[in-house]
């Protein structure tokens, strides 16, 4: 009997289990119904003010506390007045050309119409007319922000209502011309290649400039190489000058603070005489030639700076701090490499070791050398004698000898060769006869380290004795047939 009176005690606890979870759930998904239901309610309580098809609007005027704007409108362009010539927001254009489309309020206010000063309806500071193809005409007013709401909102006037309505539908009618103008300065560097740039002013001791002298595939990788033509001449640094010229690219401003500025104003944001003037000169993606130039007054010390933008009206302001170009020297831009000449531009590479032996290593084009080799980058062979060499080893060799990096950099006060052994000799052979070649020689300044004079005296630099060991070692492995693996 008691085991009966157990058994059914468990039943009645478990139906009761059973039920309150059946209750909660229940209760869950009627909750979960009703606000889905209340949102879907909410949504419904939204209210087409204004409803028109894109295109259709001609012209826009707003006004508003920060001096709204006036624009003609096509399908996908808008003019504004006071901004010709001025590059505007893409962004800002987009929400102009929408602003008719589709605007919904949320709530109509109750008598709102009665008590316009409350909302900031008072007045005209606030009208939007826009014109369309018809003939016809919406005008409408937007007031104060709406206090505590959750998603940002204005008070509107629109036919006799007050309502109020999302920001969303309302950013063209918040702009003021500042609004419009875009804050990209220079362009983004897309597959862009540079071909000079120049930095110059009254912030900067020396002028930096750069030129583009060669571009060459090598290794699969395209390398472009630059020359410095300012403050003095002397080839850079493949990785340094890169990020360098980079870093004039994608600037943006922080603010438009003047549009169509007057000359006592460009004197007044210290303008007139630059603290850095940026010029660029480039090859776009599709091989167009385009430029740009920007001039900057003194940063402040957190880096804010007054700017513009030749060929364009308006005063930015944007921030230097974290840009390469602010601290970069022409010393640290010249390259530590030795001598890095186009591979395509030689027909010929002389190495003369310490012991006389000299080495040479002929370029053929592919037909002169009756290759069936395909036209191309590698439409050339390699030679030491009549014997072949695998190309693809000589490629690598190549890198490898002129990627020596010199740990010292000599522009001046060159020491002297006399009395130094020669290690080596590297001679350059260009295929263009009427250039001069450029030659190497390898002095052997201590057990350790190599001085490279670089045409008897133009340059000079310092490195590693262990670096030529191993640029001779290699050159015999080449000769000799065996597989040069890339080092990189």
């Amino acid at each position: 009997m008691k085991k009966q009176i157990r058994l059914i005690a468990t039943i009645v606890i478990c139906i009761a289990v059973l039920g309150g979870a059946w209750f909660l759930l229940s209760d869950s998904d009627n909750a979960k119904q009703a606000e889905e239901s209340s949102s879907a309610s909410a949504r419904e309580e939204q209210m087409n003010l204004m409803t028109h098809k894109k295109g259709d609007m001609l012209r826009i005027h707003v006004a508003n506390e920060k001096g709204g704007y006036t624009a003609e409108c096509t399908a996908d362009t808008v003019n504004v007045e006071n901004l010709d010539g001025i590059p505007m927001n893409d962004s800002a254009v987009s929400e102009i050309l929408s602003a008719p489309v589709s605007i919904r309020a949320n709530t109509q206010i109750a008598d709102g119409e009665q008590r316009m000063a409350e909302f900031g309806l008072a007045g005209n500071t606030g009208e939007v007319t826009m014109t369309f193809q018809d003939g016809s005409e919406e005008v409408l007013s937007v007031g104060d922000a709406v206090p505590g709401s959750e998603v940002a909102s204005h008070y509107v006037f629109y036919q006799n209502g007050v309502y109020v309505v999302y920001d969303t539908y309302l950013k063209a009618f918040l702009y003021g011309e500042q609004d419009l103008v875009t804050g990209q300065l220079t362009p983004e560097n897309d597959s862009f290649t540079i071909q000079s740039a120049s930095l110059s002013g009254s912030g900067f001791e020396e002028p930096i400039a750069l030129e583009l002298t060669d571009t060459q595939e090598l290794s699969g990788y395209l390398l472009n190489s630059y020359q410095l033509t300012a403050p003095f001449s002397y080839p850079t640094d493949l990785a340094s000058a890169e990020e360098y010229l980079s870093s004039f690219f994608g600037l943006t401003a922080n603010a438009v603070v003047k549009i169509q500025p007057t000359d006592e104003e460009i004197v007044e944001y210290g303008l007139k005489e630059p603290w850095a003037k940026i010029e660029v000169a480039y090859k776009d993606a599709g091989g167009t030639a385009q430029s740009f130039a920007l001039q900057t007054a003194a940063p402040d010390a957190q880096g804010n700076a007054f700017c513009i933008v030749d060929g364009i009206p308006v005063v930015y302001q944007c921030n230097l701090a974290d840009v390469a170009w602010i601290s970069e020297t022409a010393e640290n831009l010249v390259s530590r490499e030795v001598l890095v000449p186009a591979l395509r531009s030689l027909r010929s590479v002389s190495i003369q070791k310490e012991s006389g032996e000299s080495i040479t290593l002929e370029i053929r084009e592919a037909d002169a050398a009756g290759s069936d080799t395909d036209s191309g980058s590698d439409a050339y062979q390699v030679f030491y004698g009549e014997q072949e060499l695998d190309l693809d080893s000589f490629k690598n060799y190549y890198y490898m000898l002129v990627s020596q990096s010199a740990d010292e950099v000599l522009l001046e006060n060159l020491p002297s060769a006399d009395g130094m052994p020669v290690a080596a000799v590297v001679t350059y052979e260009y295929a263009d006869e009427s250039r001069a070649a450029d030659i190497v020689t390898y002095y052997q300044e201590s057990d350790r380290e190599l001085y490279a004079e670089i045409n008897q005296g133009e340059r000079g630099c310092r490195l590693p004795y262990t670096q030529l060991q191993q640029m001779l070692t290699c050159l015999d492995q080449l000769i000799a047939g065996e597989k040069i693996e890339a080092r990189y």
